[in-house]
């Protein structure tokens, strides 16, 4: 089966967990405004991913859901909780402007060989323990509008 331009069914709240792992064929995907949801390894080592904007309503992102997709990747600031490694490895992560009730894990390339350290994370205002929340390889742009993301797929495109 093709799923080079996965297209998730409008209506869809949860993207059950490893849902599309492995499916080296995926190239984008389309998310419905509805998806709130998406579940651990859900797109994990889809290694053709190009490009992702989750939808303004989701609200969490479970362990390693996108890990090992070199995607450029849009965050809203609806988002509420980022698991472990989520992004790790390869991916371009720009995270939206505004404040939140985000309950993930941030850290950056800086601080990741120092696991017992913590971080302020940039809009929150709280510190965040980064033991064993590493996001390894994963490039971040933090208080991102959409036209920044926009530009940066144009310019590495």
């Amino acid at each position: 089966m093709d799923h080079k331009n996965t297209i998730i069914p409008n209506g869809t709240t949860k993207i059950e967990a490893h849902a599309y792992e492995n499916k080296q064929d995926i190239e984008s995907v389309a998310f419905p405004t509805s998806l709130k949801y998406i579940g651990e390894n859900a797109f994990y080592n889809c290694s053709s991913l190009k490009v992702m904007e989750l939808p303004s309503g989701i609200e969490w992102i479970e362990h390693r859901a996108f890990k090992g997709c070199p995607a450029v990747i849009f965050v809203p600031k609806s988002i509420r909780h980022i698991g472990a490694e989520a992004f790790a490895k390869n991916a371009v992560v720009f995270f939206e402007s505004g404040e939140n009730d985000f309950d993930g894990y941030y850290n950056d390339q800086v601080v990741y060989d120092y696991p017992d350290s913590y971080y302020r994370g940039p809009s929150m205002g709280v510190d965040h323990i980064i033991t064993r929340y590493y996001q390894t390889g994963c490039k971040r742009f933090y208080n991102a509008t959409h036209a920044e993301f926009l530009a940066y797929i144009k310019e590495h495109s």
